[in-house]
């Protein structure tokens, strides 16, 4: 009996660091140009990120990269681009 309970916090514990390490970040970059679409539509920005990726480690560490984040303002020809972005959050 206490094998069984031993053997079924592995499994909790396995699968809540497969859903943290392959699921958000799957996640993450699925949903990041939606929000960006959202946040575009509704001010007076245009936001656009290519090939968003997360990295999350079993330590609580996280890397956000970007090949090319563009930021525009809509009434004019101004914006910012920042080529191969890169951030660690630890």
């Amino acid at each position: 009996m206490r094998n069984f309970f031993n053997n079924k916090y592995i499994v909790i514990l396995l699968s809540f660091y497969a859903v943290w390490i392959l699921g958000v970040p799957y996640i993450f970059s699925k949903t990041l140009p939606q929000v960006c679409e959202n946040i575009t539509y509704n001010s007076d920005y245009e936001i656009d990120i290519k090939k968003p990726q997360l990295y999350l480690n079993v330590i609580p560490t996280a890397k956000f990269k970007a090949q090319e984040i563009s930021v525009k303002l809509k009434n004019s020809d101004d914006y910012t681009k920042i080529d191969n972005f890169s951030v660690s959050i630890r």
